[in-house]
């Protein structure tokens, strides 16, 4: 359990208001703060991991950065710090894409429609929750100085999409935005799955190892989602730049997958060995030196070990 502060049950704002220097399990509090946005959880949470406030502000910064959230700065953990505290719907995008592959277990308290604790019940504002079979998470927040703003994600046929709502004017305005956008997005794309994790795309013909043939492929599930009737302009090309010789490690990078629609390039995925190949034995390297010389493939294990 974590001790609640005089700081965080002081603080402004929604709150649980767990009453100072009593304790709550973390859990408790994490459903607080992403429930009902309360703010002495998210205070309490600070200060238990960061030993204060603004040392678990650093935390979040430097965590922001390593997300690739390069327009993110943090000055607080509620953000009633205005000045100089600021994000964009694009660097959320991002968030939210990590927290839903990455932190599953948590994710899934953010469709959670109220929380109570100590008699005292905390309400989820996201009001799609209620009105939108699709959407199974995240929050809705309201700041006097920018507006209202709703981060929302939702599933259908599949395929999974997340909306951005920053700045609406009002509390009507929010939902209704968030749900056009979710609309659209389904309407007009659709998702497929291209290659399987861990399961070959492409056999790669090994050489001087215990094993001939090498599957290579992507280390997850990739998925692609085009506006509906382009997946038949979608074309795959397969770059191979690995060693063919062995010995060769489970994971090694092998090449790159490249896609492209009409022409143009819209992604490029590392390929790695979904196995691995142990050098092999005399004769399975002389009949394959053989082989090697007969169809002027070059030896380059032999200039590197004369090196």
């Amino acid at each position: 359990s974590i001790l609640i502060s005089q700081k965080a049950a002081r603080i402004p704002g929604p709150r649980m208001f767990a009453s100072s220097s009593s304790r709550v399990p973390a859990q408790e509090l994490i459903k607080a703060m992403i429930v009902g946005r309360a703010n002495d959880a998210a205070i309490a949470l600070a200060e238990h991991i960061g030993s204060d406030e603004q040392a678990f502000v650093s935390i979040m910064n430097n965590e922001a950065e390593r997300l690739g959230l390069h327009n993110t700065r943090f000055r607080d953990v509620t953000g009633n710090k205005r000045n100089r505290q600021h994000t964009d719907a694009n660097d959320l995008a991002v968030l939210v894409k990590n927290i839903i592959n990455e932190h599953p277990r948590f994710y899934r308290w953010f469709k959670q429609r109220e929380f109570g604790y100590n008699g005292i019940a905390l309400y989820n504002r996201n009001a799609l929750l209620w009105r939108n079979k699709n959407v199974d998470g995240l929050m809705a927040v309201h700041s006097v100085r920018d507006g209202y703003h709703l981060i929302v994600s939702g599933k259908r046929d599949n395929m999974r999409l997340s909306a951005i709502v920053l700045g609406a004017p009002n509390e009507r305005a929010m939902p209704a935005a968030g749900s056009e956008l979710l609309k659209y997005g389904f309407e007009q794309f659709e998702t497929r799955k291209l290659y399987a994790g861990n399961e070959g795309a492409v056999n790669m013909r090994v050489w001087l190892g215990d094993t001939e043939v090498l599957p290579v492929g992507v280390k997850k599930d990739l998925y692609i989602t085009l506006p509906r009737g382009e997946f038949d302009s979608l074309r795959a090309k397969l770059k191979l730049t690995g060693s063919p010789y062995a010995p060769i490690e489970r994971g090694q990078s092998m090449g790159t997958l490249s896609l492209t629609v009409l022409d143009e390039l819209i992604g490029e995925h590392e390929l790695v060995s979904l196995g691995s190949i142990a050098e092999g034995g005399f004769f399975s390297r002389f009949l394959d030196r053989a082989e090697m010389w007969l169809r002027d493939i070059p030896d380059n294990t032999q200039s590197e070990q004369t090196k």
